[in-house]
């Protein structure tokens, strides 16, 4: 019997070692199948006649260090206005009027505007990490002052973004103007995490958002020709924002994403219908009337402008 067992395991012995080594590896595979994770891809939704980029969830199987950068929603919970914010905070409260309709005081968006165009006073490029945090700043003040004061949230979204858009050193690049909106859209959403206002209230606000700022680019300023096709690109940036943020916020949920996104376009298409009614329009515009005829701000605008 001892000769059997001496003669097994010699021929276990002998036997290539690759085998032995792709069992053992067939192991250690099934042992970490569970935790292998593939790249989804959640189909962007679409926007009155065309569609919004895709959505990507991170794929589980990539390495992580045990240092990383903390995420978009980790730094808006951990937020706290600084300088800017506080200017722009202090001007949204100082100028909220309890007894409107909609909380706004008459000088509420001039106010605020001399604030954006302060803010933007150094701003670098619109691609920059400065950039970005300069609009966080101005649309955290604006919403958590609008939010203390009584402000009625859609009407203080479409004041910092029609001032953002307005100020905003892009001048006549599309391509550039559709990244700020972008940003700028992104912002607003990220406000559901600290400030506790509702994705769908914040998409909604960003569709009137984006009717008004097609009449003011229309109407009220003349350096820019705002095509057809300039206006499809700003509903698609915004939409981008909704749709990337709403991912970050909600863990990617399809589900929040095309809700908010379908608030998005009705918030665009209810403006339309109500603005010859919406009696905020002159408060809200009027501001911006004359804005290129101020050399500070021109300068800014062009600041970056094709070579």
């Amino acid at each position: 019997m001892a000769e059997q067992t001496d003669e097994l395991v010699k021929k276990e012995e002998s036997r290539p070692s690759s085998r032995r080594s792709g069992q053992q590896s067939k192991k250690i595979a099934s042992s970490n199948s569970g935790a292998r994770r593939t790249t989804a891809i959640i189909k962007g939704s679409s926007v009155l006649d065309g569609y919004s980029q895709d959505m990507f969830v991170p794929a589980g199987s990539e390495v992580v260090s045990q240092v990383r950068d903390k995420s978009i929603v980790e730094q808006i919970k951990e937020f706290s206005l600084g300088s800017i914010g506080s200017a722009v905070f202090n001007t949204v409260a100082a100028n909220a009027d309890a007894n409107s309709e909609n909380g706004i005081g008459a000088n509420m968006q001039k106010a605020l505007l001399n604030q954006m165009v302060e803010a933007m006073a150094d701003t670098p490029d619109i691609l920059s990490p400065e950039y970005r945090n300069i609009v966080r700043e101005i649309i955290q003040g604006s919403m958590q002052a609008a939010k203390e004061n009584e402000v009625r949230l859609q009407e203080a979204i479409k004041m910092v973004i029609t001032g953002l858009m307005a100020i905003s050193p892009h001048d006549d690049d599309t391509k550039v103007m559709s990244e700020a909106m972008k940003i700028m859209a992104s912002e607003v959403m990220y406000g559901k995490v600290n400030l506790g206002y509702s994705m769908k209230l914040a998409s909604h606000s960003l569709g009137a958002s984006m009717f008004m700022l097609s009449i003011y680019f229309k109407n009220y300023q003349s350096k820019l020709e705002y095509t057809k096709q300039l206006d499809q690109k700003l509903k698609y940036a915004c939409n981008d924002g909704i749709w990337e943020a709403t991912g970050e916020i909600s863990g990617y949920s399809e589900i929040h994403a095309r809700t908010n996104t379908d608030r998005f376009v009705t918030g665009r298409i209810e403006e339309e219908k109500n603005f010859q009614k919406n009696l905020i329009k002159g408060m809200i515009l009027m501001p911006l009337k004359r804005l290129e005829n101020i050399g500070f701000v021109r300068s800014l605008m062009t600041r970056f402008g094709k070579k």
